[in-house]
């Protein structure tokens, strides 16, 4: 059903490699979710995430991956209908298989979203302070 890998690899002078590893099932739990909470019509808070979590199999590696989530929290604030900005804060965690070592980091961002429309006629300064044209 899965298919057998081979791979070779000339590493420096003449130093051959072969890593061999038979097609792995990997069964676990996966999850996606989305939440934005309105605060007022121009403020919402939003929260995605989405993670695995794999469960033990007989032929691990340290190199598996046991769990892994992608964390991200952020306040938009709405400036115009097509123009918004949002201080950002996402946090990776992650923990291998065998050893369980785990692995954290976190970021601080703004991000700067504008939504624009190729297509119609308006002009641009029109385009930026009102909402798109709804199709």
């Amino acid at each position: 059903m899965f298919p057998d890998r081979t791979h070779s690899f000339i590493i420096g002078l003449g130093m051959n490699l072969t890593v061999e590893r038979q097609g792995i099932r990997v069964p676990g739990i996966f999850w996606n979710w989305h939440l934005t909470v309105p605060f007022t019509s121009t403020v919402s808070w939003m929260i995605d995430e989405d993670g695995n979590y794999f469960f033990n199999t007989r032929g691990d590696s340290p190199t598996d991956t046991h769990f892994r989530s992608d964390l991200k929290s952020s306040v938009n604030f709405l400036v115009w209908p097509s123009l918004s900005f949002a201080p950002t804060c996402e946090y990776f965690l992650y923990e291998n298989k065998v050893r369980g070592i785990w692995f954290w980091e976190g970021q601080a961002s703004i991000q700067m979203n504008l939504r624009f429309d190729f297509w119609n006629k308006r002009s641009w300064t029109r385009k930026v302070k009102y909402a798109p044209a709804k199709s």
